[in-house]
């Protein structure tokens, strides 16, 4: 599993049932049990009546057994020569395709005890990918969501600036009429709409930033205030909000000042 330790060792050839007991503890349960000392050395006790005594040896770093979104659980391993048990999960490393390794696996247990049934084979990665099932429905129905928002929100700023377009016709009739040039036109509408755009971004990254703390127990991998992703979504948020004020703009470069003060 390539579980690495913080100190002390793994289980060797001498665990084995008649020698003194011993066993394996994770971080999370060294540090609740002995602060700021070292857990090697000391005896755990186990059993019915606590008359079952277990040394500690070995540290290992935590797991996430319970999921890679659950924090993980107070651990403790025991060698199976000297605390056997009736059913027992055996892992296989491959450099190849795990699922190819079943038969061999199965030929394997059956040509040392023909009797040994094996209840179920799995690979690493589809236990990880039935841990987030959940996970995985919630992320696409929010990536869903998501990209109806950003749909809406191109939409509504552009029907904010057209309208404010339709409210300055006779404003930039004047302007036109007065010698303002298209480039000028275009300046002045997009200056508006980009301006409400970065306030909006701003106070949206802000919030995003307080909210990410209180969903950092579910992600696994990924940094809830990665600057990378923040400056993507700021990216996609400014080309769509440059694009959704590039229409009313250019619409309001070809007001022809004439129209638009025989209108007024």
């Amino acid at each position: 599993m390539r579980i690495s330790f913080a100190e002390g060792r793994a289980f060797n050839a001498d665990d084995r049932q008649g020698s003194p007991g011993v066993c394996i503890i994770n971080q999370s349960l060294a540090k609740r049990l002995f602060p700021g000392e070292s857990p090697l050395g000391h005896i755990l006790l186990r059993g019915k009546d606590a008359d079952l005594k277990a040394e500690i040896v070995g540290v290992i770093h935590d797991v996430k057994t319970n999921g890679l979104n659950s924090p993980a659980p107070d651990e403790i391993y025991f060698p199976v020569r000297q605390l056997p048990r009736p059913g027992m999960a055996i892992v296989a490393r491959t450099d190849g395709d795990p699922a190819a390794l079943q038969a061999v696996l199965r030929s394997t247990v059956a040509a040392v005890d023909n009797d040994q049934p094996i209840s179920f084979f799995a690979t690493l990665e589809s236990n990880v990918a039935q841990s987030l099932g959940v996970q995985r429905i919630v992320a696409s129905l929010t990536t869903v969501f998501a990209a109806l928002a950003l749909v809406l929100s191109a939409i509504g700023l552009y029907s904010v600036l057209a309208y404010a377009v339709s409210q300055r016709t006779s404003e930039i009739g004047i302007r036109m009429a007065l010698g303002a040039q298209p480039g000028q036109v275009i300046g002045l509408v997009m200056r508006d709409g980009l301006r409400l755009v970065t306030v909006g971004l701003v106070a949206g990254l802000a919030a995003a930033a307080a909210a990410a703390r209180l969903i950092e127990t579910l992600l696994f991998g990924v940094r809830p205030l990665d600057p990378i992703v923040y400056g993507g979504v700021a990216g996609v948020f400014g080309v769509v909000a440059v694009l959704a004020c590039l229409v009313p703009s250019l619409r309001a470069a070809r007001i022809d000042p004439l129209l638009a003060l025989r209108a007024e």
